[in-house]
């Protein structure tokens, strides 16, 4: 896929937060919202994608989900017989 990502890992059984400030939380409370809000029988290959979008979408436009849905459909020319 080529996202150039670096993996850390931290050693829990030693501390949380390593000496680069590598830690486990972020991600951890990140899972657990999308455990929350994506049904089990949902979490499968086919689907799982699209569900992740919404839910990173949604929580980068709390508060202002129509607003945000509303731009995002002019800005992609829903609609438009272009």
């Amino acid at each position: 896929m080529g996202m150039n990502y670096t993996h850390h890992s931290v050693n829990h059984s030693k501390e949380f937060v390593d000496d680069d400030g590598n830690h486990t939380n972020n991600m951890e409370a990140s899972w657990r919202t999308i455990k929350m809000k994506v049904p089990t029988r949902k979490r499968n290959h086919n689907v799982l994608q699209e569900h992740l979008f919404e839910v990173m979408w949604r929580n980068q436009n709390v508060g202002e989900i129509w607003f945000s849905l509303l731009t995002a459909l002019r800005e992609i020319g829903y609609g438009n017989a272009e």
